[in-house]
């Protein structure tokens, strides 16, 4: 009986002197490099309201992938429209519906017999005469814009749960709130406006054919549509794409081309004409690493997978001598000249980028696009003073309520009492040990629950 207490007492001994060790480097700043390299390094964490970081709430746009879907599914109905031989023009997506214009009445049964056959997941809200053509009013159906939506939502959450993982923070919280928002928190990031580049940016990759017009001066007409009026300075993409409508050639859009002068290393901005219709997607995209080119300035090298590859290829192998541009986040980063077919299932993004800002579009890229963009609406930066200040309370708080626990049990239990206060000052240590080897996560509700 003597040796079973003996061997009791000798593994609760051993017990708490390795919950000693396993919390020392939580709580105190400078062990020696022998301790932390052969015993143990890494403590239990501490939360964003004792470390200090950045807390962030972030809005989905859902609306803006229903209208992208629905854009989508109206350049799907022209391709197969026009496979049929029925001739009619698209509208952009607006308030949630598409307009298609049919330009010969008498195909109005065949065309129904086509929205019936092939997009389900559309409903007619209406159809107008314009003249001798007719203009049909889709909408994606209800339940499919729920679904769209809801997926919208997890989707965009587990991308930036992959990017925060890839940026190095660690013990993060990503969690959704209400509908369409997102909170971020990010102990011991102090930097919050590069984690919300990194976090905000869609990454929405895409190629396309540029369109040569030596004829159309898209310079003149944009000076000309701002000295009419019709756009203001600081404008859209969308806003210019609307104002030059009916100066551009069919199934061609504008975007703007980013690139640097290579003697003053300035930015240059130039309007460029490219066709609506997307050849490939970032969806395509297997890997992407920071590479140095010939000039010393770091570039994305994006590796695509198998079918992605195989589709590049055929991409650049019936497109040359032609343009090709590589638009990121609807801003053309380079359109260079196709010489040869591409094999191998590799491509580069070159731009004006630090190597930081590399890094972090390498990142994106490999993380996965955004499905919608991503707003900012609330951004509060919790500094270290304030966990400092946090963690001293707590302490202080803490240890009065230990010694009002400990005296109240002594004076009232006498020896049972002191033998309880004994326990629990184990109990305490071993559960700090416990956090350690998890490298869990201590915040202010955590320090409370402990007092308690």
């Amino acid at each position: 009986m003597l040796r079973k207490i003996r061997l009791k007492f000798l593994f609760l001994v051993l017990l708490t002197l390795v919950s000693i060790m396993l919390m020392l480097p939580s709580v105190v700043r400078h062990l020696p490099d022998w301790y932390t390299k052969y015993i143990w390094k890494q403590g239990f964490q501490l939360g964003l309201d004792l470390r200090g970081g950045t807390h962030l709430i972030l809005q989905v746009d859902l609306d803006q992938v229903v209208q992208n879907n629905l854009n989508m599914q109206g350049q799907d109905i022209k391709d197969i429209a026009s496979k049929r031989g029925l001739v009619l023009q698209i509208g952009a997506a607006h308030k949630n519906s598409v307009t298609i214009t049919l330009e010969k009445p008498d195909e109005q049964a065949a065309f129904n017999q086509l929205l019936k056959e092939e997009f389900s997941q559309l409903e007619l809200k209406g159809t107008t005469r314009q003249g001798e053509s007719v203009i049909y009013t889709l909408a994606l159906r209800p339940q499919v814009v729920t679904e769209l939506r809801d997926n919208t939502r997890a989707q965009s959450l587990e991308i930036i749960r992959n990017r925060i993982d890839q940026f190095g923070v660690t013990e993060p919280v990503i969690v959704p709130q209400g509908e369409d928002q997102i909170v971020v928190q990010l102990p011991g990031l102090q930097d919050p406006q590069r984690a919300i580049d990194l976090i905000g940016q869609t990454a929405q990759l895409e190629f396309k054919l540029v369109e040569d017009h030596p004829s159309l001066d898209l310079d003149a007409l944009i000076d000309k549509a701002v000295a009419q009026g019709k756009l203001k300075p600081g404008y859209t993409r969308e806003e210019l794409n609307r104002a030059l409508a009916d100066k551009l050639p069919p199934d061609t859009e504008v975007y703007i081309e980013k690139s640097i002068d290579r003697t003053t290393k300035s930015i240059k901005r130039q309007a460029i004409l490219v066709q609506k219709k997307s050849l490939m997607t970032g969806a395509a995209i297997k890997g992407a690493v920071v590479r140095i080119g010939d000039y010393n300035e770091p570039y994305v090298s994006v590796d695509f997978n198998a079918s992605g590859g195989r589709q590049f290829a055929q991409i650049t192998g019936a497109n040359v001598n032609r343009r090709l541009a590589i638009i990121l986040d609807g801003v053309v980063r380079s359109a260079p000249v196709i010489k040869e077919r591409i094999g191998g299932g590799k491509a580069q993004i070159t731009g004006s980028y630090t190597s930081e800002e590399a890094h972090d579009l390498a990142i994106v890229l490999r993380a996965g696009a955004l499905p919608a963009s991503v707003k900012v609406v609330q951004n509060i930066t919790v500094g270290p003073t304030l966990g400092l200040d946090s963690i001293h309370k707590g302490m202080i708080s803490g240890l009065i309520g230990t010694l009002l626990v400990i005296a109240f049990m002594i004076f009232y239990y006498r020896l049972s009492g002191l033998v309880a206060n004994y326990a629990l000052i184990l109990n305490i240590i071993m559960l700090l040990g416990a956090l350690s080897l998890f490298h869990a996560t201590l915040t202010l509700p955590g320090i409370a629950g402990i007092i308690l």
